[in-house]
């Protein structure tokens, strides 16, 4: 491999680390804003639709 595609390489495996970590904290956020909704929603008090 010349210099250029294992820097390339190198970048491309940072990414994807990079991708797994902030998919990991969106789907954490996810769960807790679903959670939290639960918690808040039922306690809003809808004004009635004519």
């Amino acid at each position: 491999m010349t210099r250029w595609q294992t820097v390339i390489y190198t970048s491309l495996i940072k990414l994807t680390k990079y991708q797994t970590i902030i998919h990991n904290k969106l789907t954490i956020f996810k769960s807790h804003s679903r959670t939290y909704m639960l918690k808040i929603i039922p306690q809003v008090k809808v004004p009635p639709t004519e």
